[in-house]
């Protein structure tokens, strides 16, 4: 007997204990599903999850890169912010601009890629908006808060603004930035 042949019972017990195993899976699933309480449950949720956040994704036709190339940074005109670069990987750079050590603005770029962008959506207004030639979304929440984000084909960009000293303009500008020769790095 070849070890193929000796190989051939056992995967045979195998595909069928998977099958039987699906299918005690899909008929419990069904059952659960059919009592209201437990449809409910679940629903509720997923309604709780939608209800809090928006996502946002993100699609091209181009082929993105797999890794950032080029990072890019906003200009800051504020001089009493202190920069603070978290991370520059192959996948995500983020800085951090603090005054006093609290939060001021918050600015990404990772690449694009399948996964949405969460954000909440209580006490907000969300606006479309362009950043250059880029189809943008700018988030105004009610506390005075604000974020914009958007894709240029090749890269995701967020800008968390914590602030209510900068304006939705001042943000744009702020986002418009990143695309000048004097806010990029290697």
């Amino acid at each position: 007997k070849s070890w193929q042949e000796s190989l051939h019972t056992p995967m045979l017990i195998c595909k069928r204990i998977a099958a039987v195993f699906l299918v005690v899976c899909t008929i419990g699933f069904a059952v659960c599903m059919s009592v209201q309480e437990v449809r409910a449950y679940i629903v509720s949720m997923f309604t709780q999850w939608y209800d809090k956040y928006v996502s946002v994704y993100y699609v091209t036709e181009e082929t993105p890169p797999v890794v950032i190339e080029k990072y890019r940074e906003p200009i800051i005109a504020f001089d009493d912010l202190e920069k603070h670069v978290d991370a520059k990987a192959d996948t995500l750079y983020f800085i951090r601009y603090t005054k006093n050590n609290e939060p001021v603005l918050m600015y990404s770029q990772m690449l694009l890629t399948d996964f949405p962008s969460d954000n909440s959506n209580e006490d907000v207004v969300i606006k479309n908006v362009k950043v250059n030639k880029y189809d943008a979304l700018l988030f105004l929440y009610d506390d005075g808060s604000n974020t914009i984000t958007w894709h240029d084909n090749q890269y995701v960009y967020h800008i968390y603004n914590f602030l209510e000293s900068i304006s939705p303009d001042d943000l744009i500008q702020i986002a418009e930035s990143v695309y000048t020769d004097v806010g990029q790095s290697e």
